[in-house]
């Protein structure tokens, strides 16, 4: 990995390769974080928070889980107020806000932690590979905990059990990589137990079907369900619900009647997955 330098480290060093030694006097980087006052370092040319548990990067963290999962009625200022009192501090905390402690957010009542609730419970059945995916642990985005989960580190316990060594098989992790999503997942892994056991959330137990294990990829727009709907159904039939396609797709679902033309279809075409519209794919999931 390159080295992490501190902001002071990295504009001497910088300095000294060029003429004017004080090329970087007007550069604004802050040399301390706003929100923790740590002083900041440098990787790959960016400064950041070296502080895990600085506010702005746990506001960060949660704010990601949120969006990752689509969690409705968790708004960014109402994750602010509760992060700045120190109400939350990591993901799973938001399952166990007061209704006192959420009304004491400006602005925000009865009705508005009725949402937050009815949020938080309508996404509450989820696969492992997303919650996972929505933690912000270096080098695991939710794609790479899919080929992970994919490669049999389908449990929480198994993953805990694991090495690098062994996480390396899965596709796309290196040795190195695997190192540091260890590492992350380590520090998470009791809050999500905690979380399961508490029912706060659960793991979606899949039904065997034609998909099973499948990677599904959409273009277009499919009616009579949206997006997040088939979504849903096709992790309910054990599948995998892509984005893009890779080698790893295994159908793309194009409208019925619609000329396959788009980047996608032509993704699909040059790796050789299978291509069939929305009817085919009705049948294929036995409705």
């Amino acid at each position: 990995m390159e080295q992490v330098k501190t902001f002071s480290e990295y504009a001497q060093e910088i300095s000294n390769l060029i003429p004017d030694g004080n090329y970087f006097k007007d550069i604004k980087f802050p040399l301390v974080c706003p929100k923790c006052g740590m002083p900041t370092k440098v990787f790959s040319d960016r400064p950041y928070c070296d502080n895990f548990n600085c506010p702005g990067r746990v506001y960060g963290r949660i704010l990601k889980y949120c969006e990752s999962l689509n969690i409705k009625g968790v708004g960014e200022e109402t994750i602010r107020q509760l992060v700045e009192m120190g109400k939350i501090k990591n993901p799973f905390d938001l399952y166990e806000v007061s209704k006192e402690d959420f009304c004491s957010v400006e602005r925000k009542g009865e009705k508005h932690y009725e949402k937050f609730i009815a949020g938080l419970k309508a996404r509450s059945v989820l696969d492992l590979y997303e919650i996972l995916g929505a933690l912000s642990i270096d080098y695991a985005a939710e794609k790479v905990w899919l080929n992970i989960v994919k490669a049999g580190f389908d449990t929480i316990e198994k993953l805990s059990n694991t090495t690098a060594v062994e996480l390396d098989k899965a596709e796309n992790v290196s040795l190195e990589s695997a190192e540091y999503i260890i590492e992350g997942f380590r520090l998470y892994y009791p809050l999500i137990k905690n979380a399961l056991e508490k029912g706060f959330i659960s793991l979606r137990v899949s039904k065997e079907s034609k998909i099973t294990g499948k990677t599904i990829v959409m273009t277009g727009t499919h009616n009579p369900y949206s997006r997040n709907e088939w979504s849903d159904k096709v992790k309910k039939m054990g599948g995998f619900f892509g984005n893009s396609v890779t080698k790893n797709t295994d159908y793309l679902i194009i409208p019925t009647g619609s000329n396959p033309a788009s980047s996608k279809a032509k993704d699909a075409k040059r790796l050789g997955v299978n291509v069939i519209d929305t009817i085919e794919f009705v049948k294929l999931l036995g409705e």
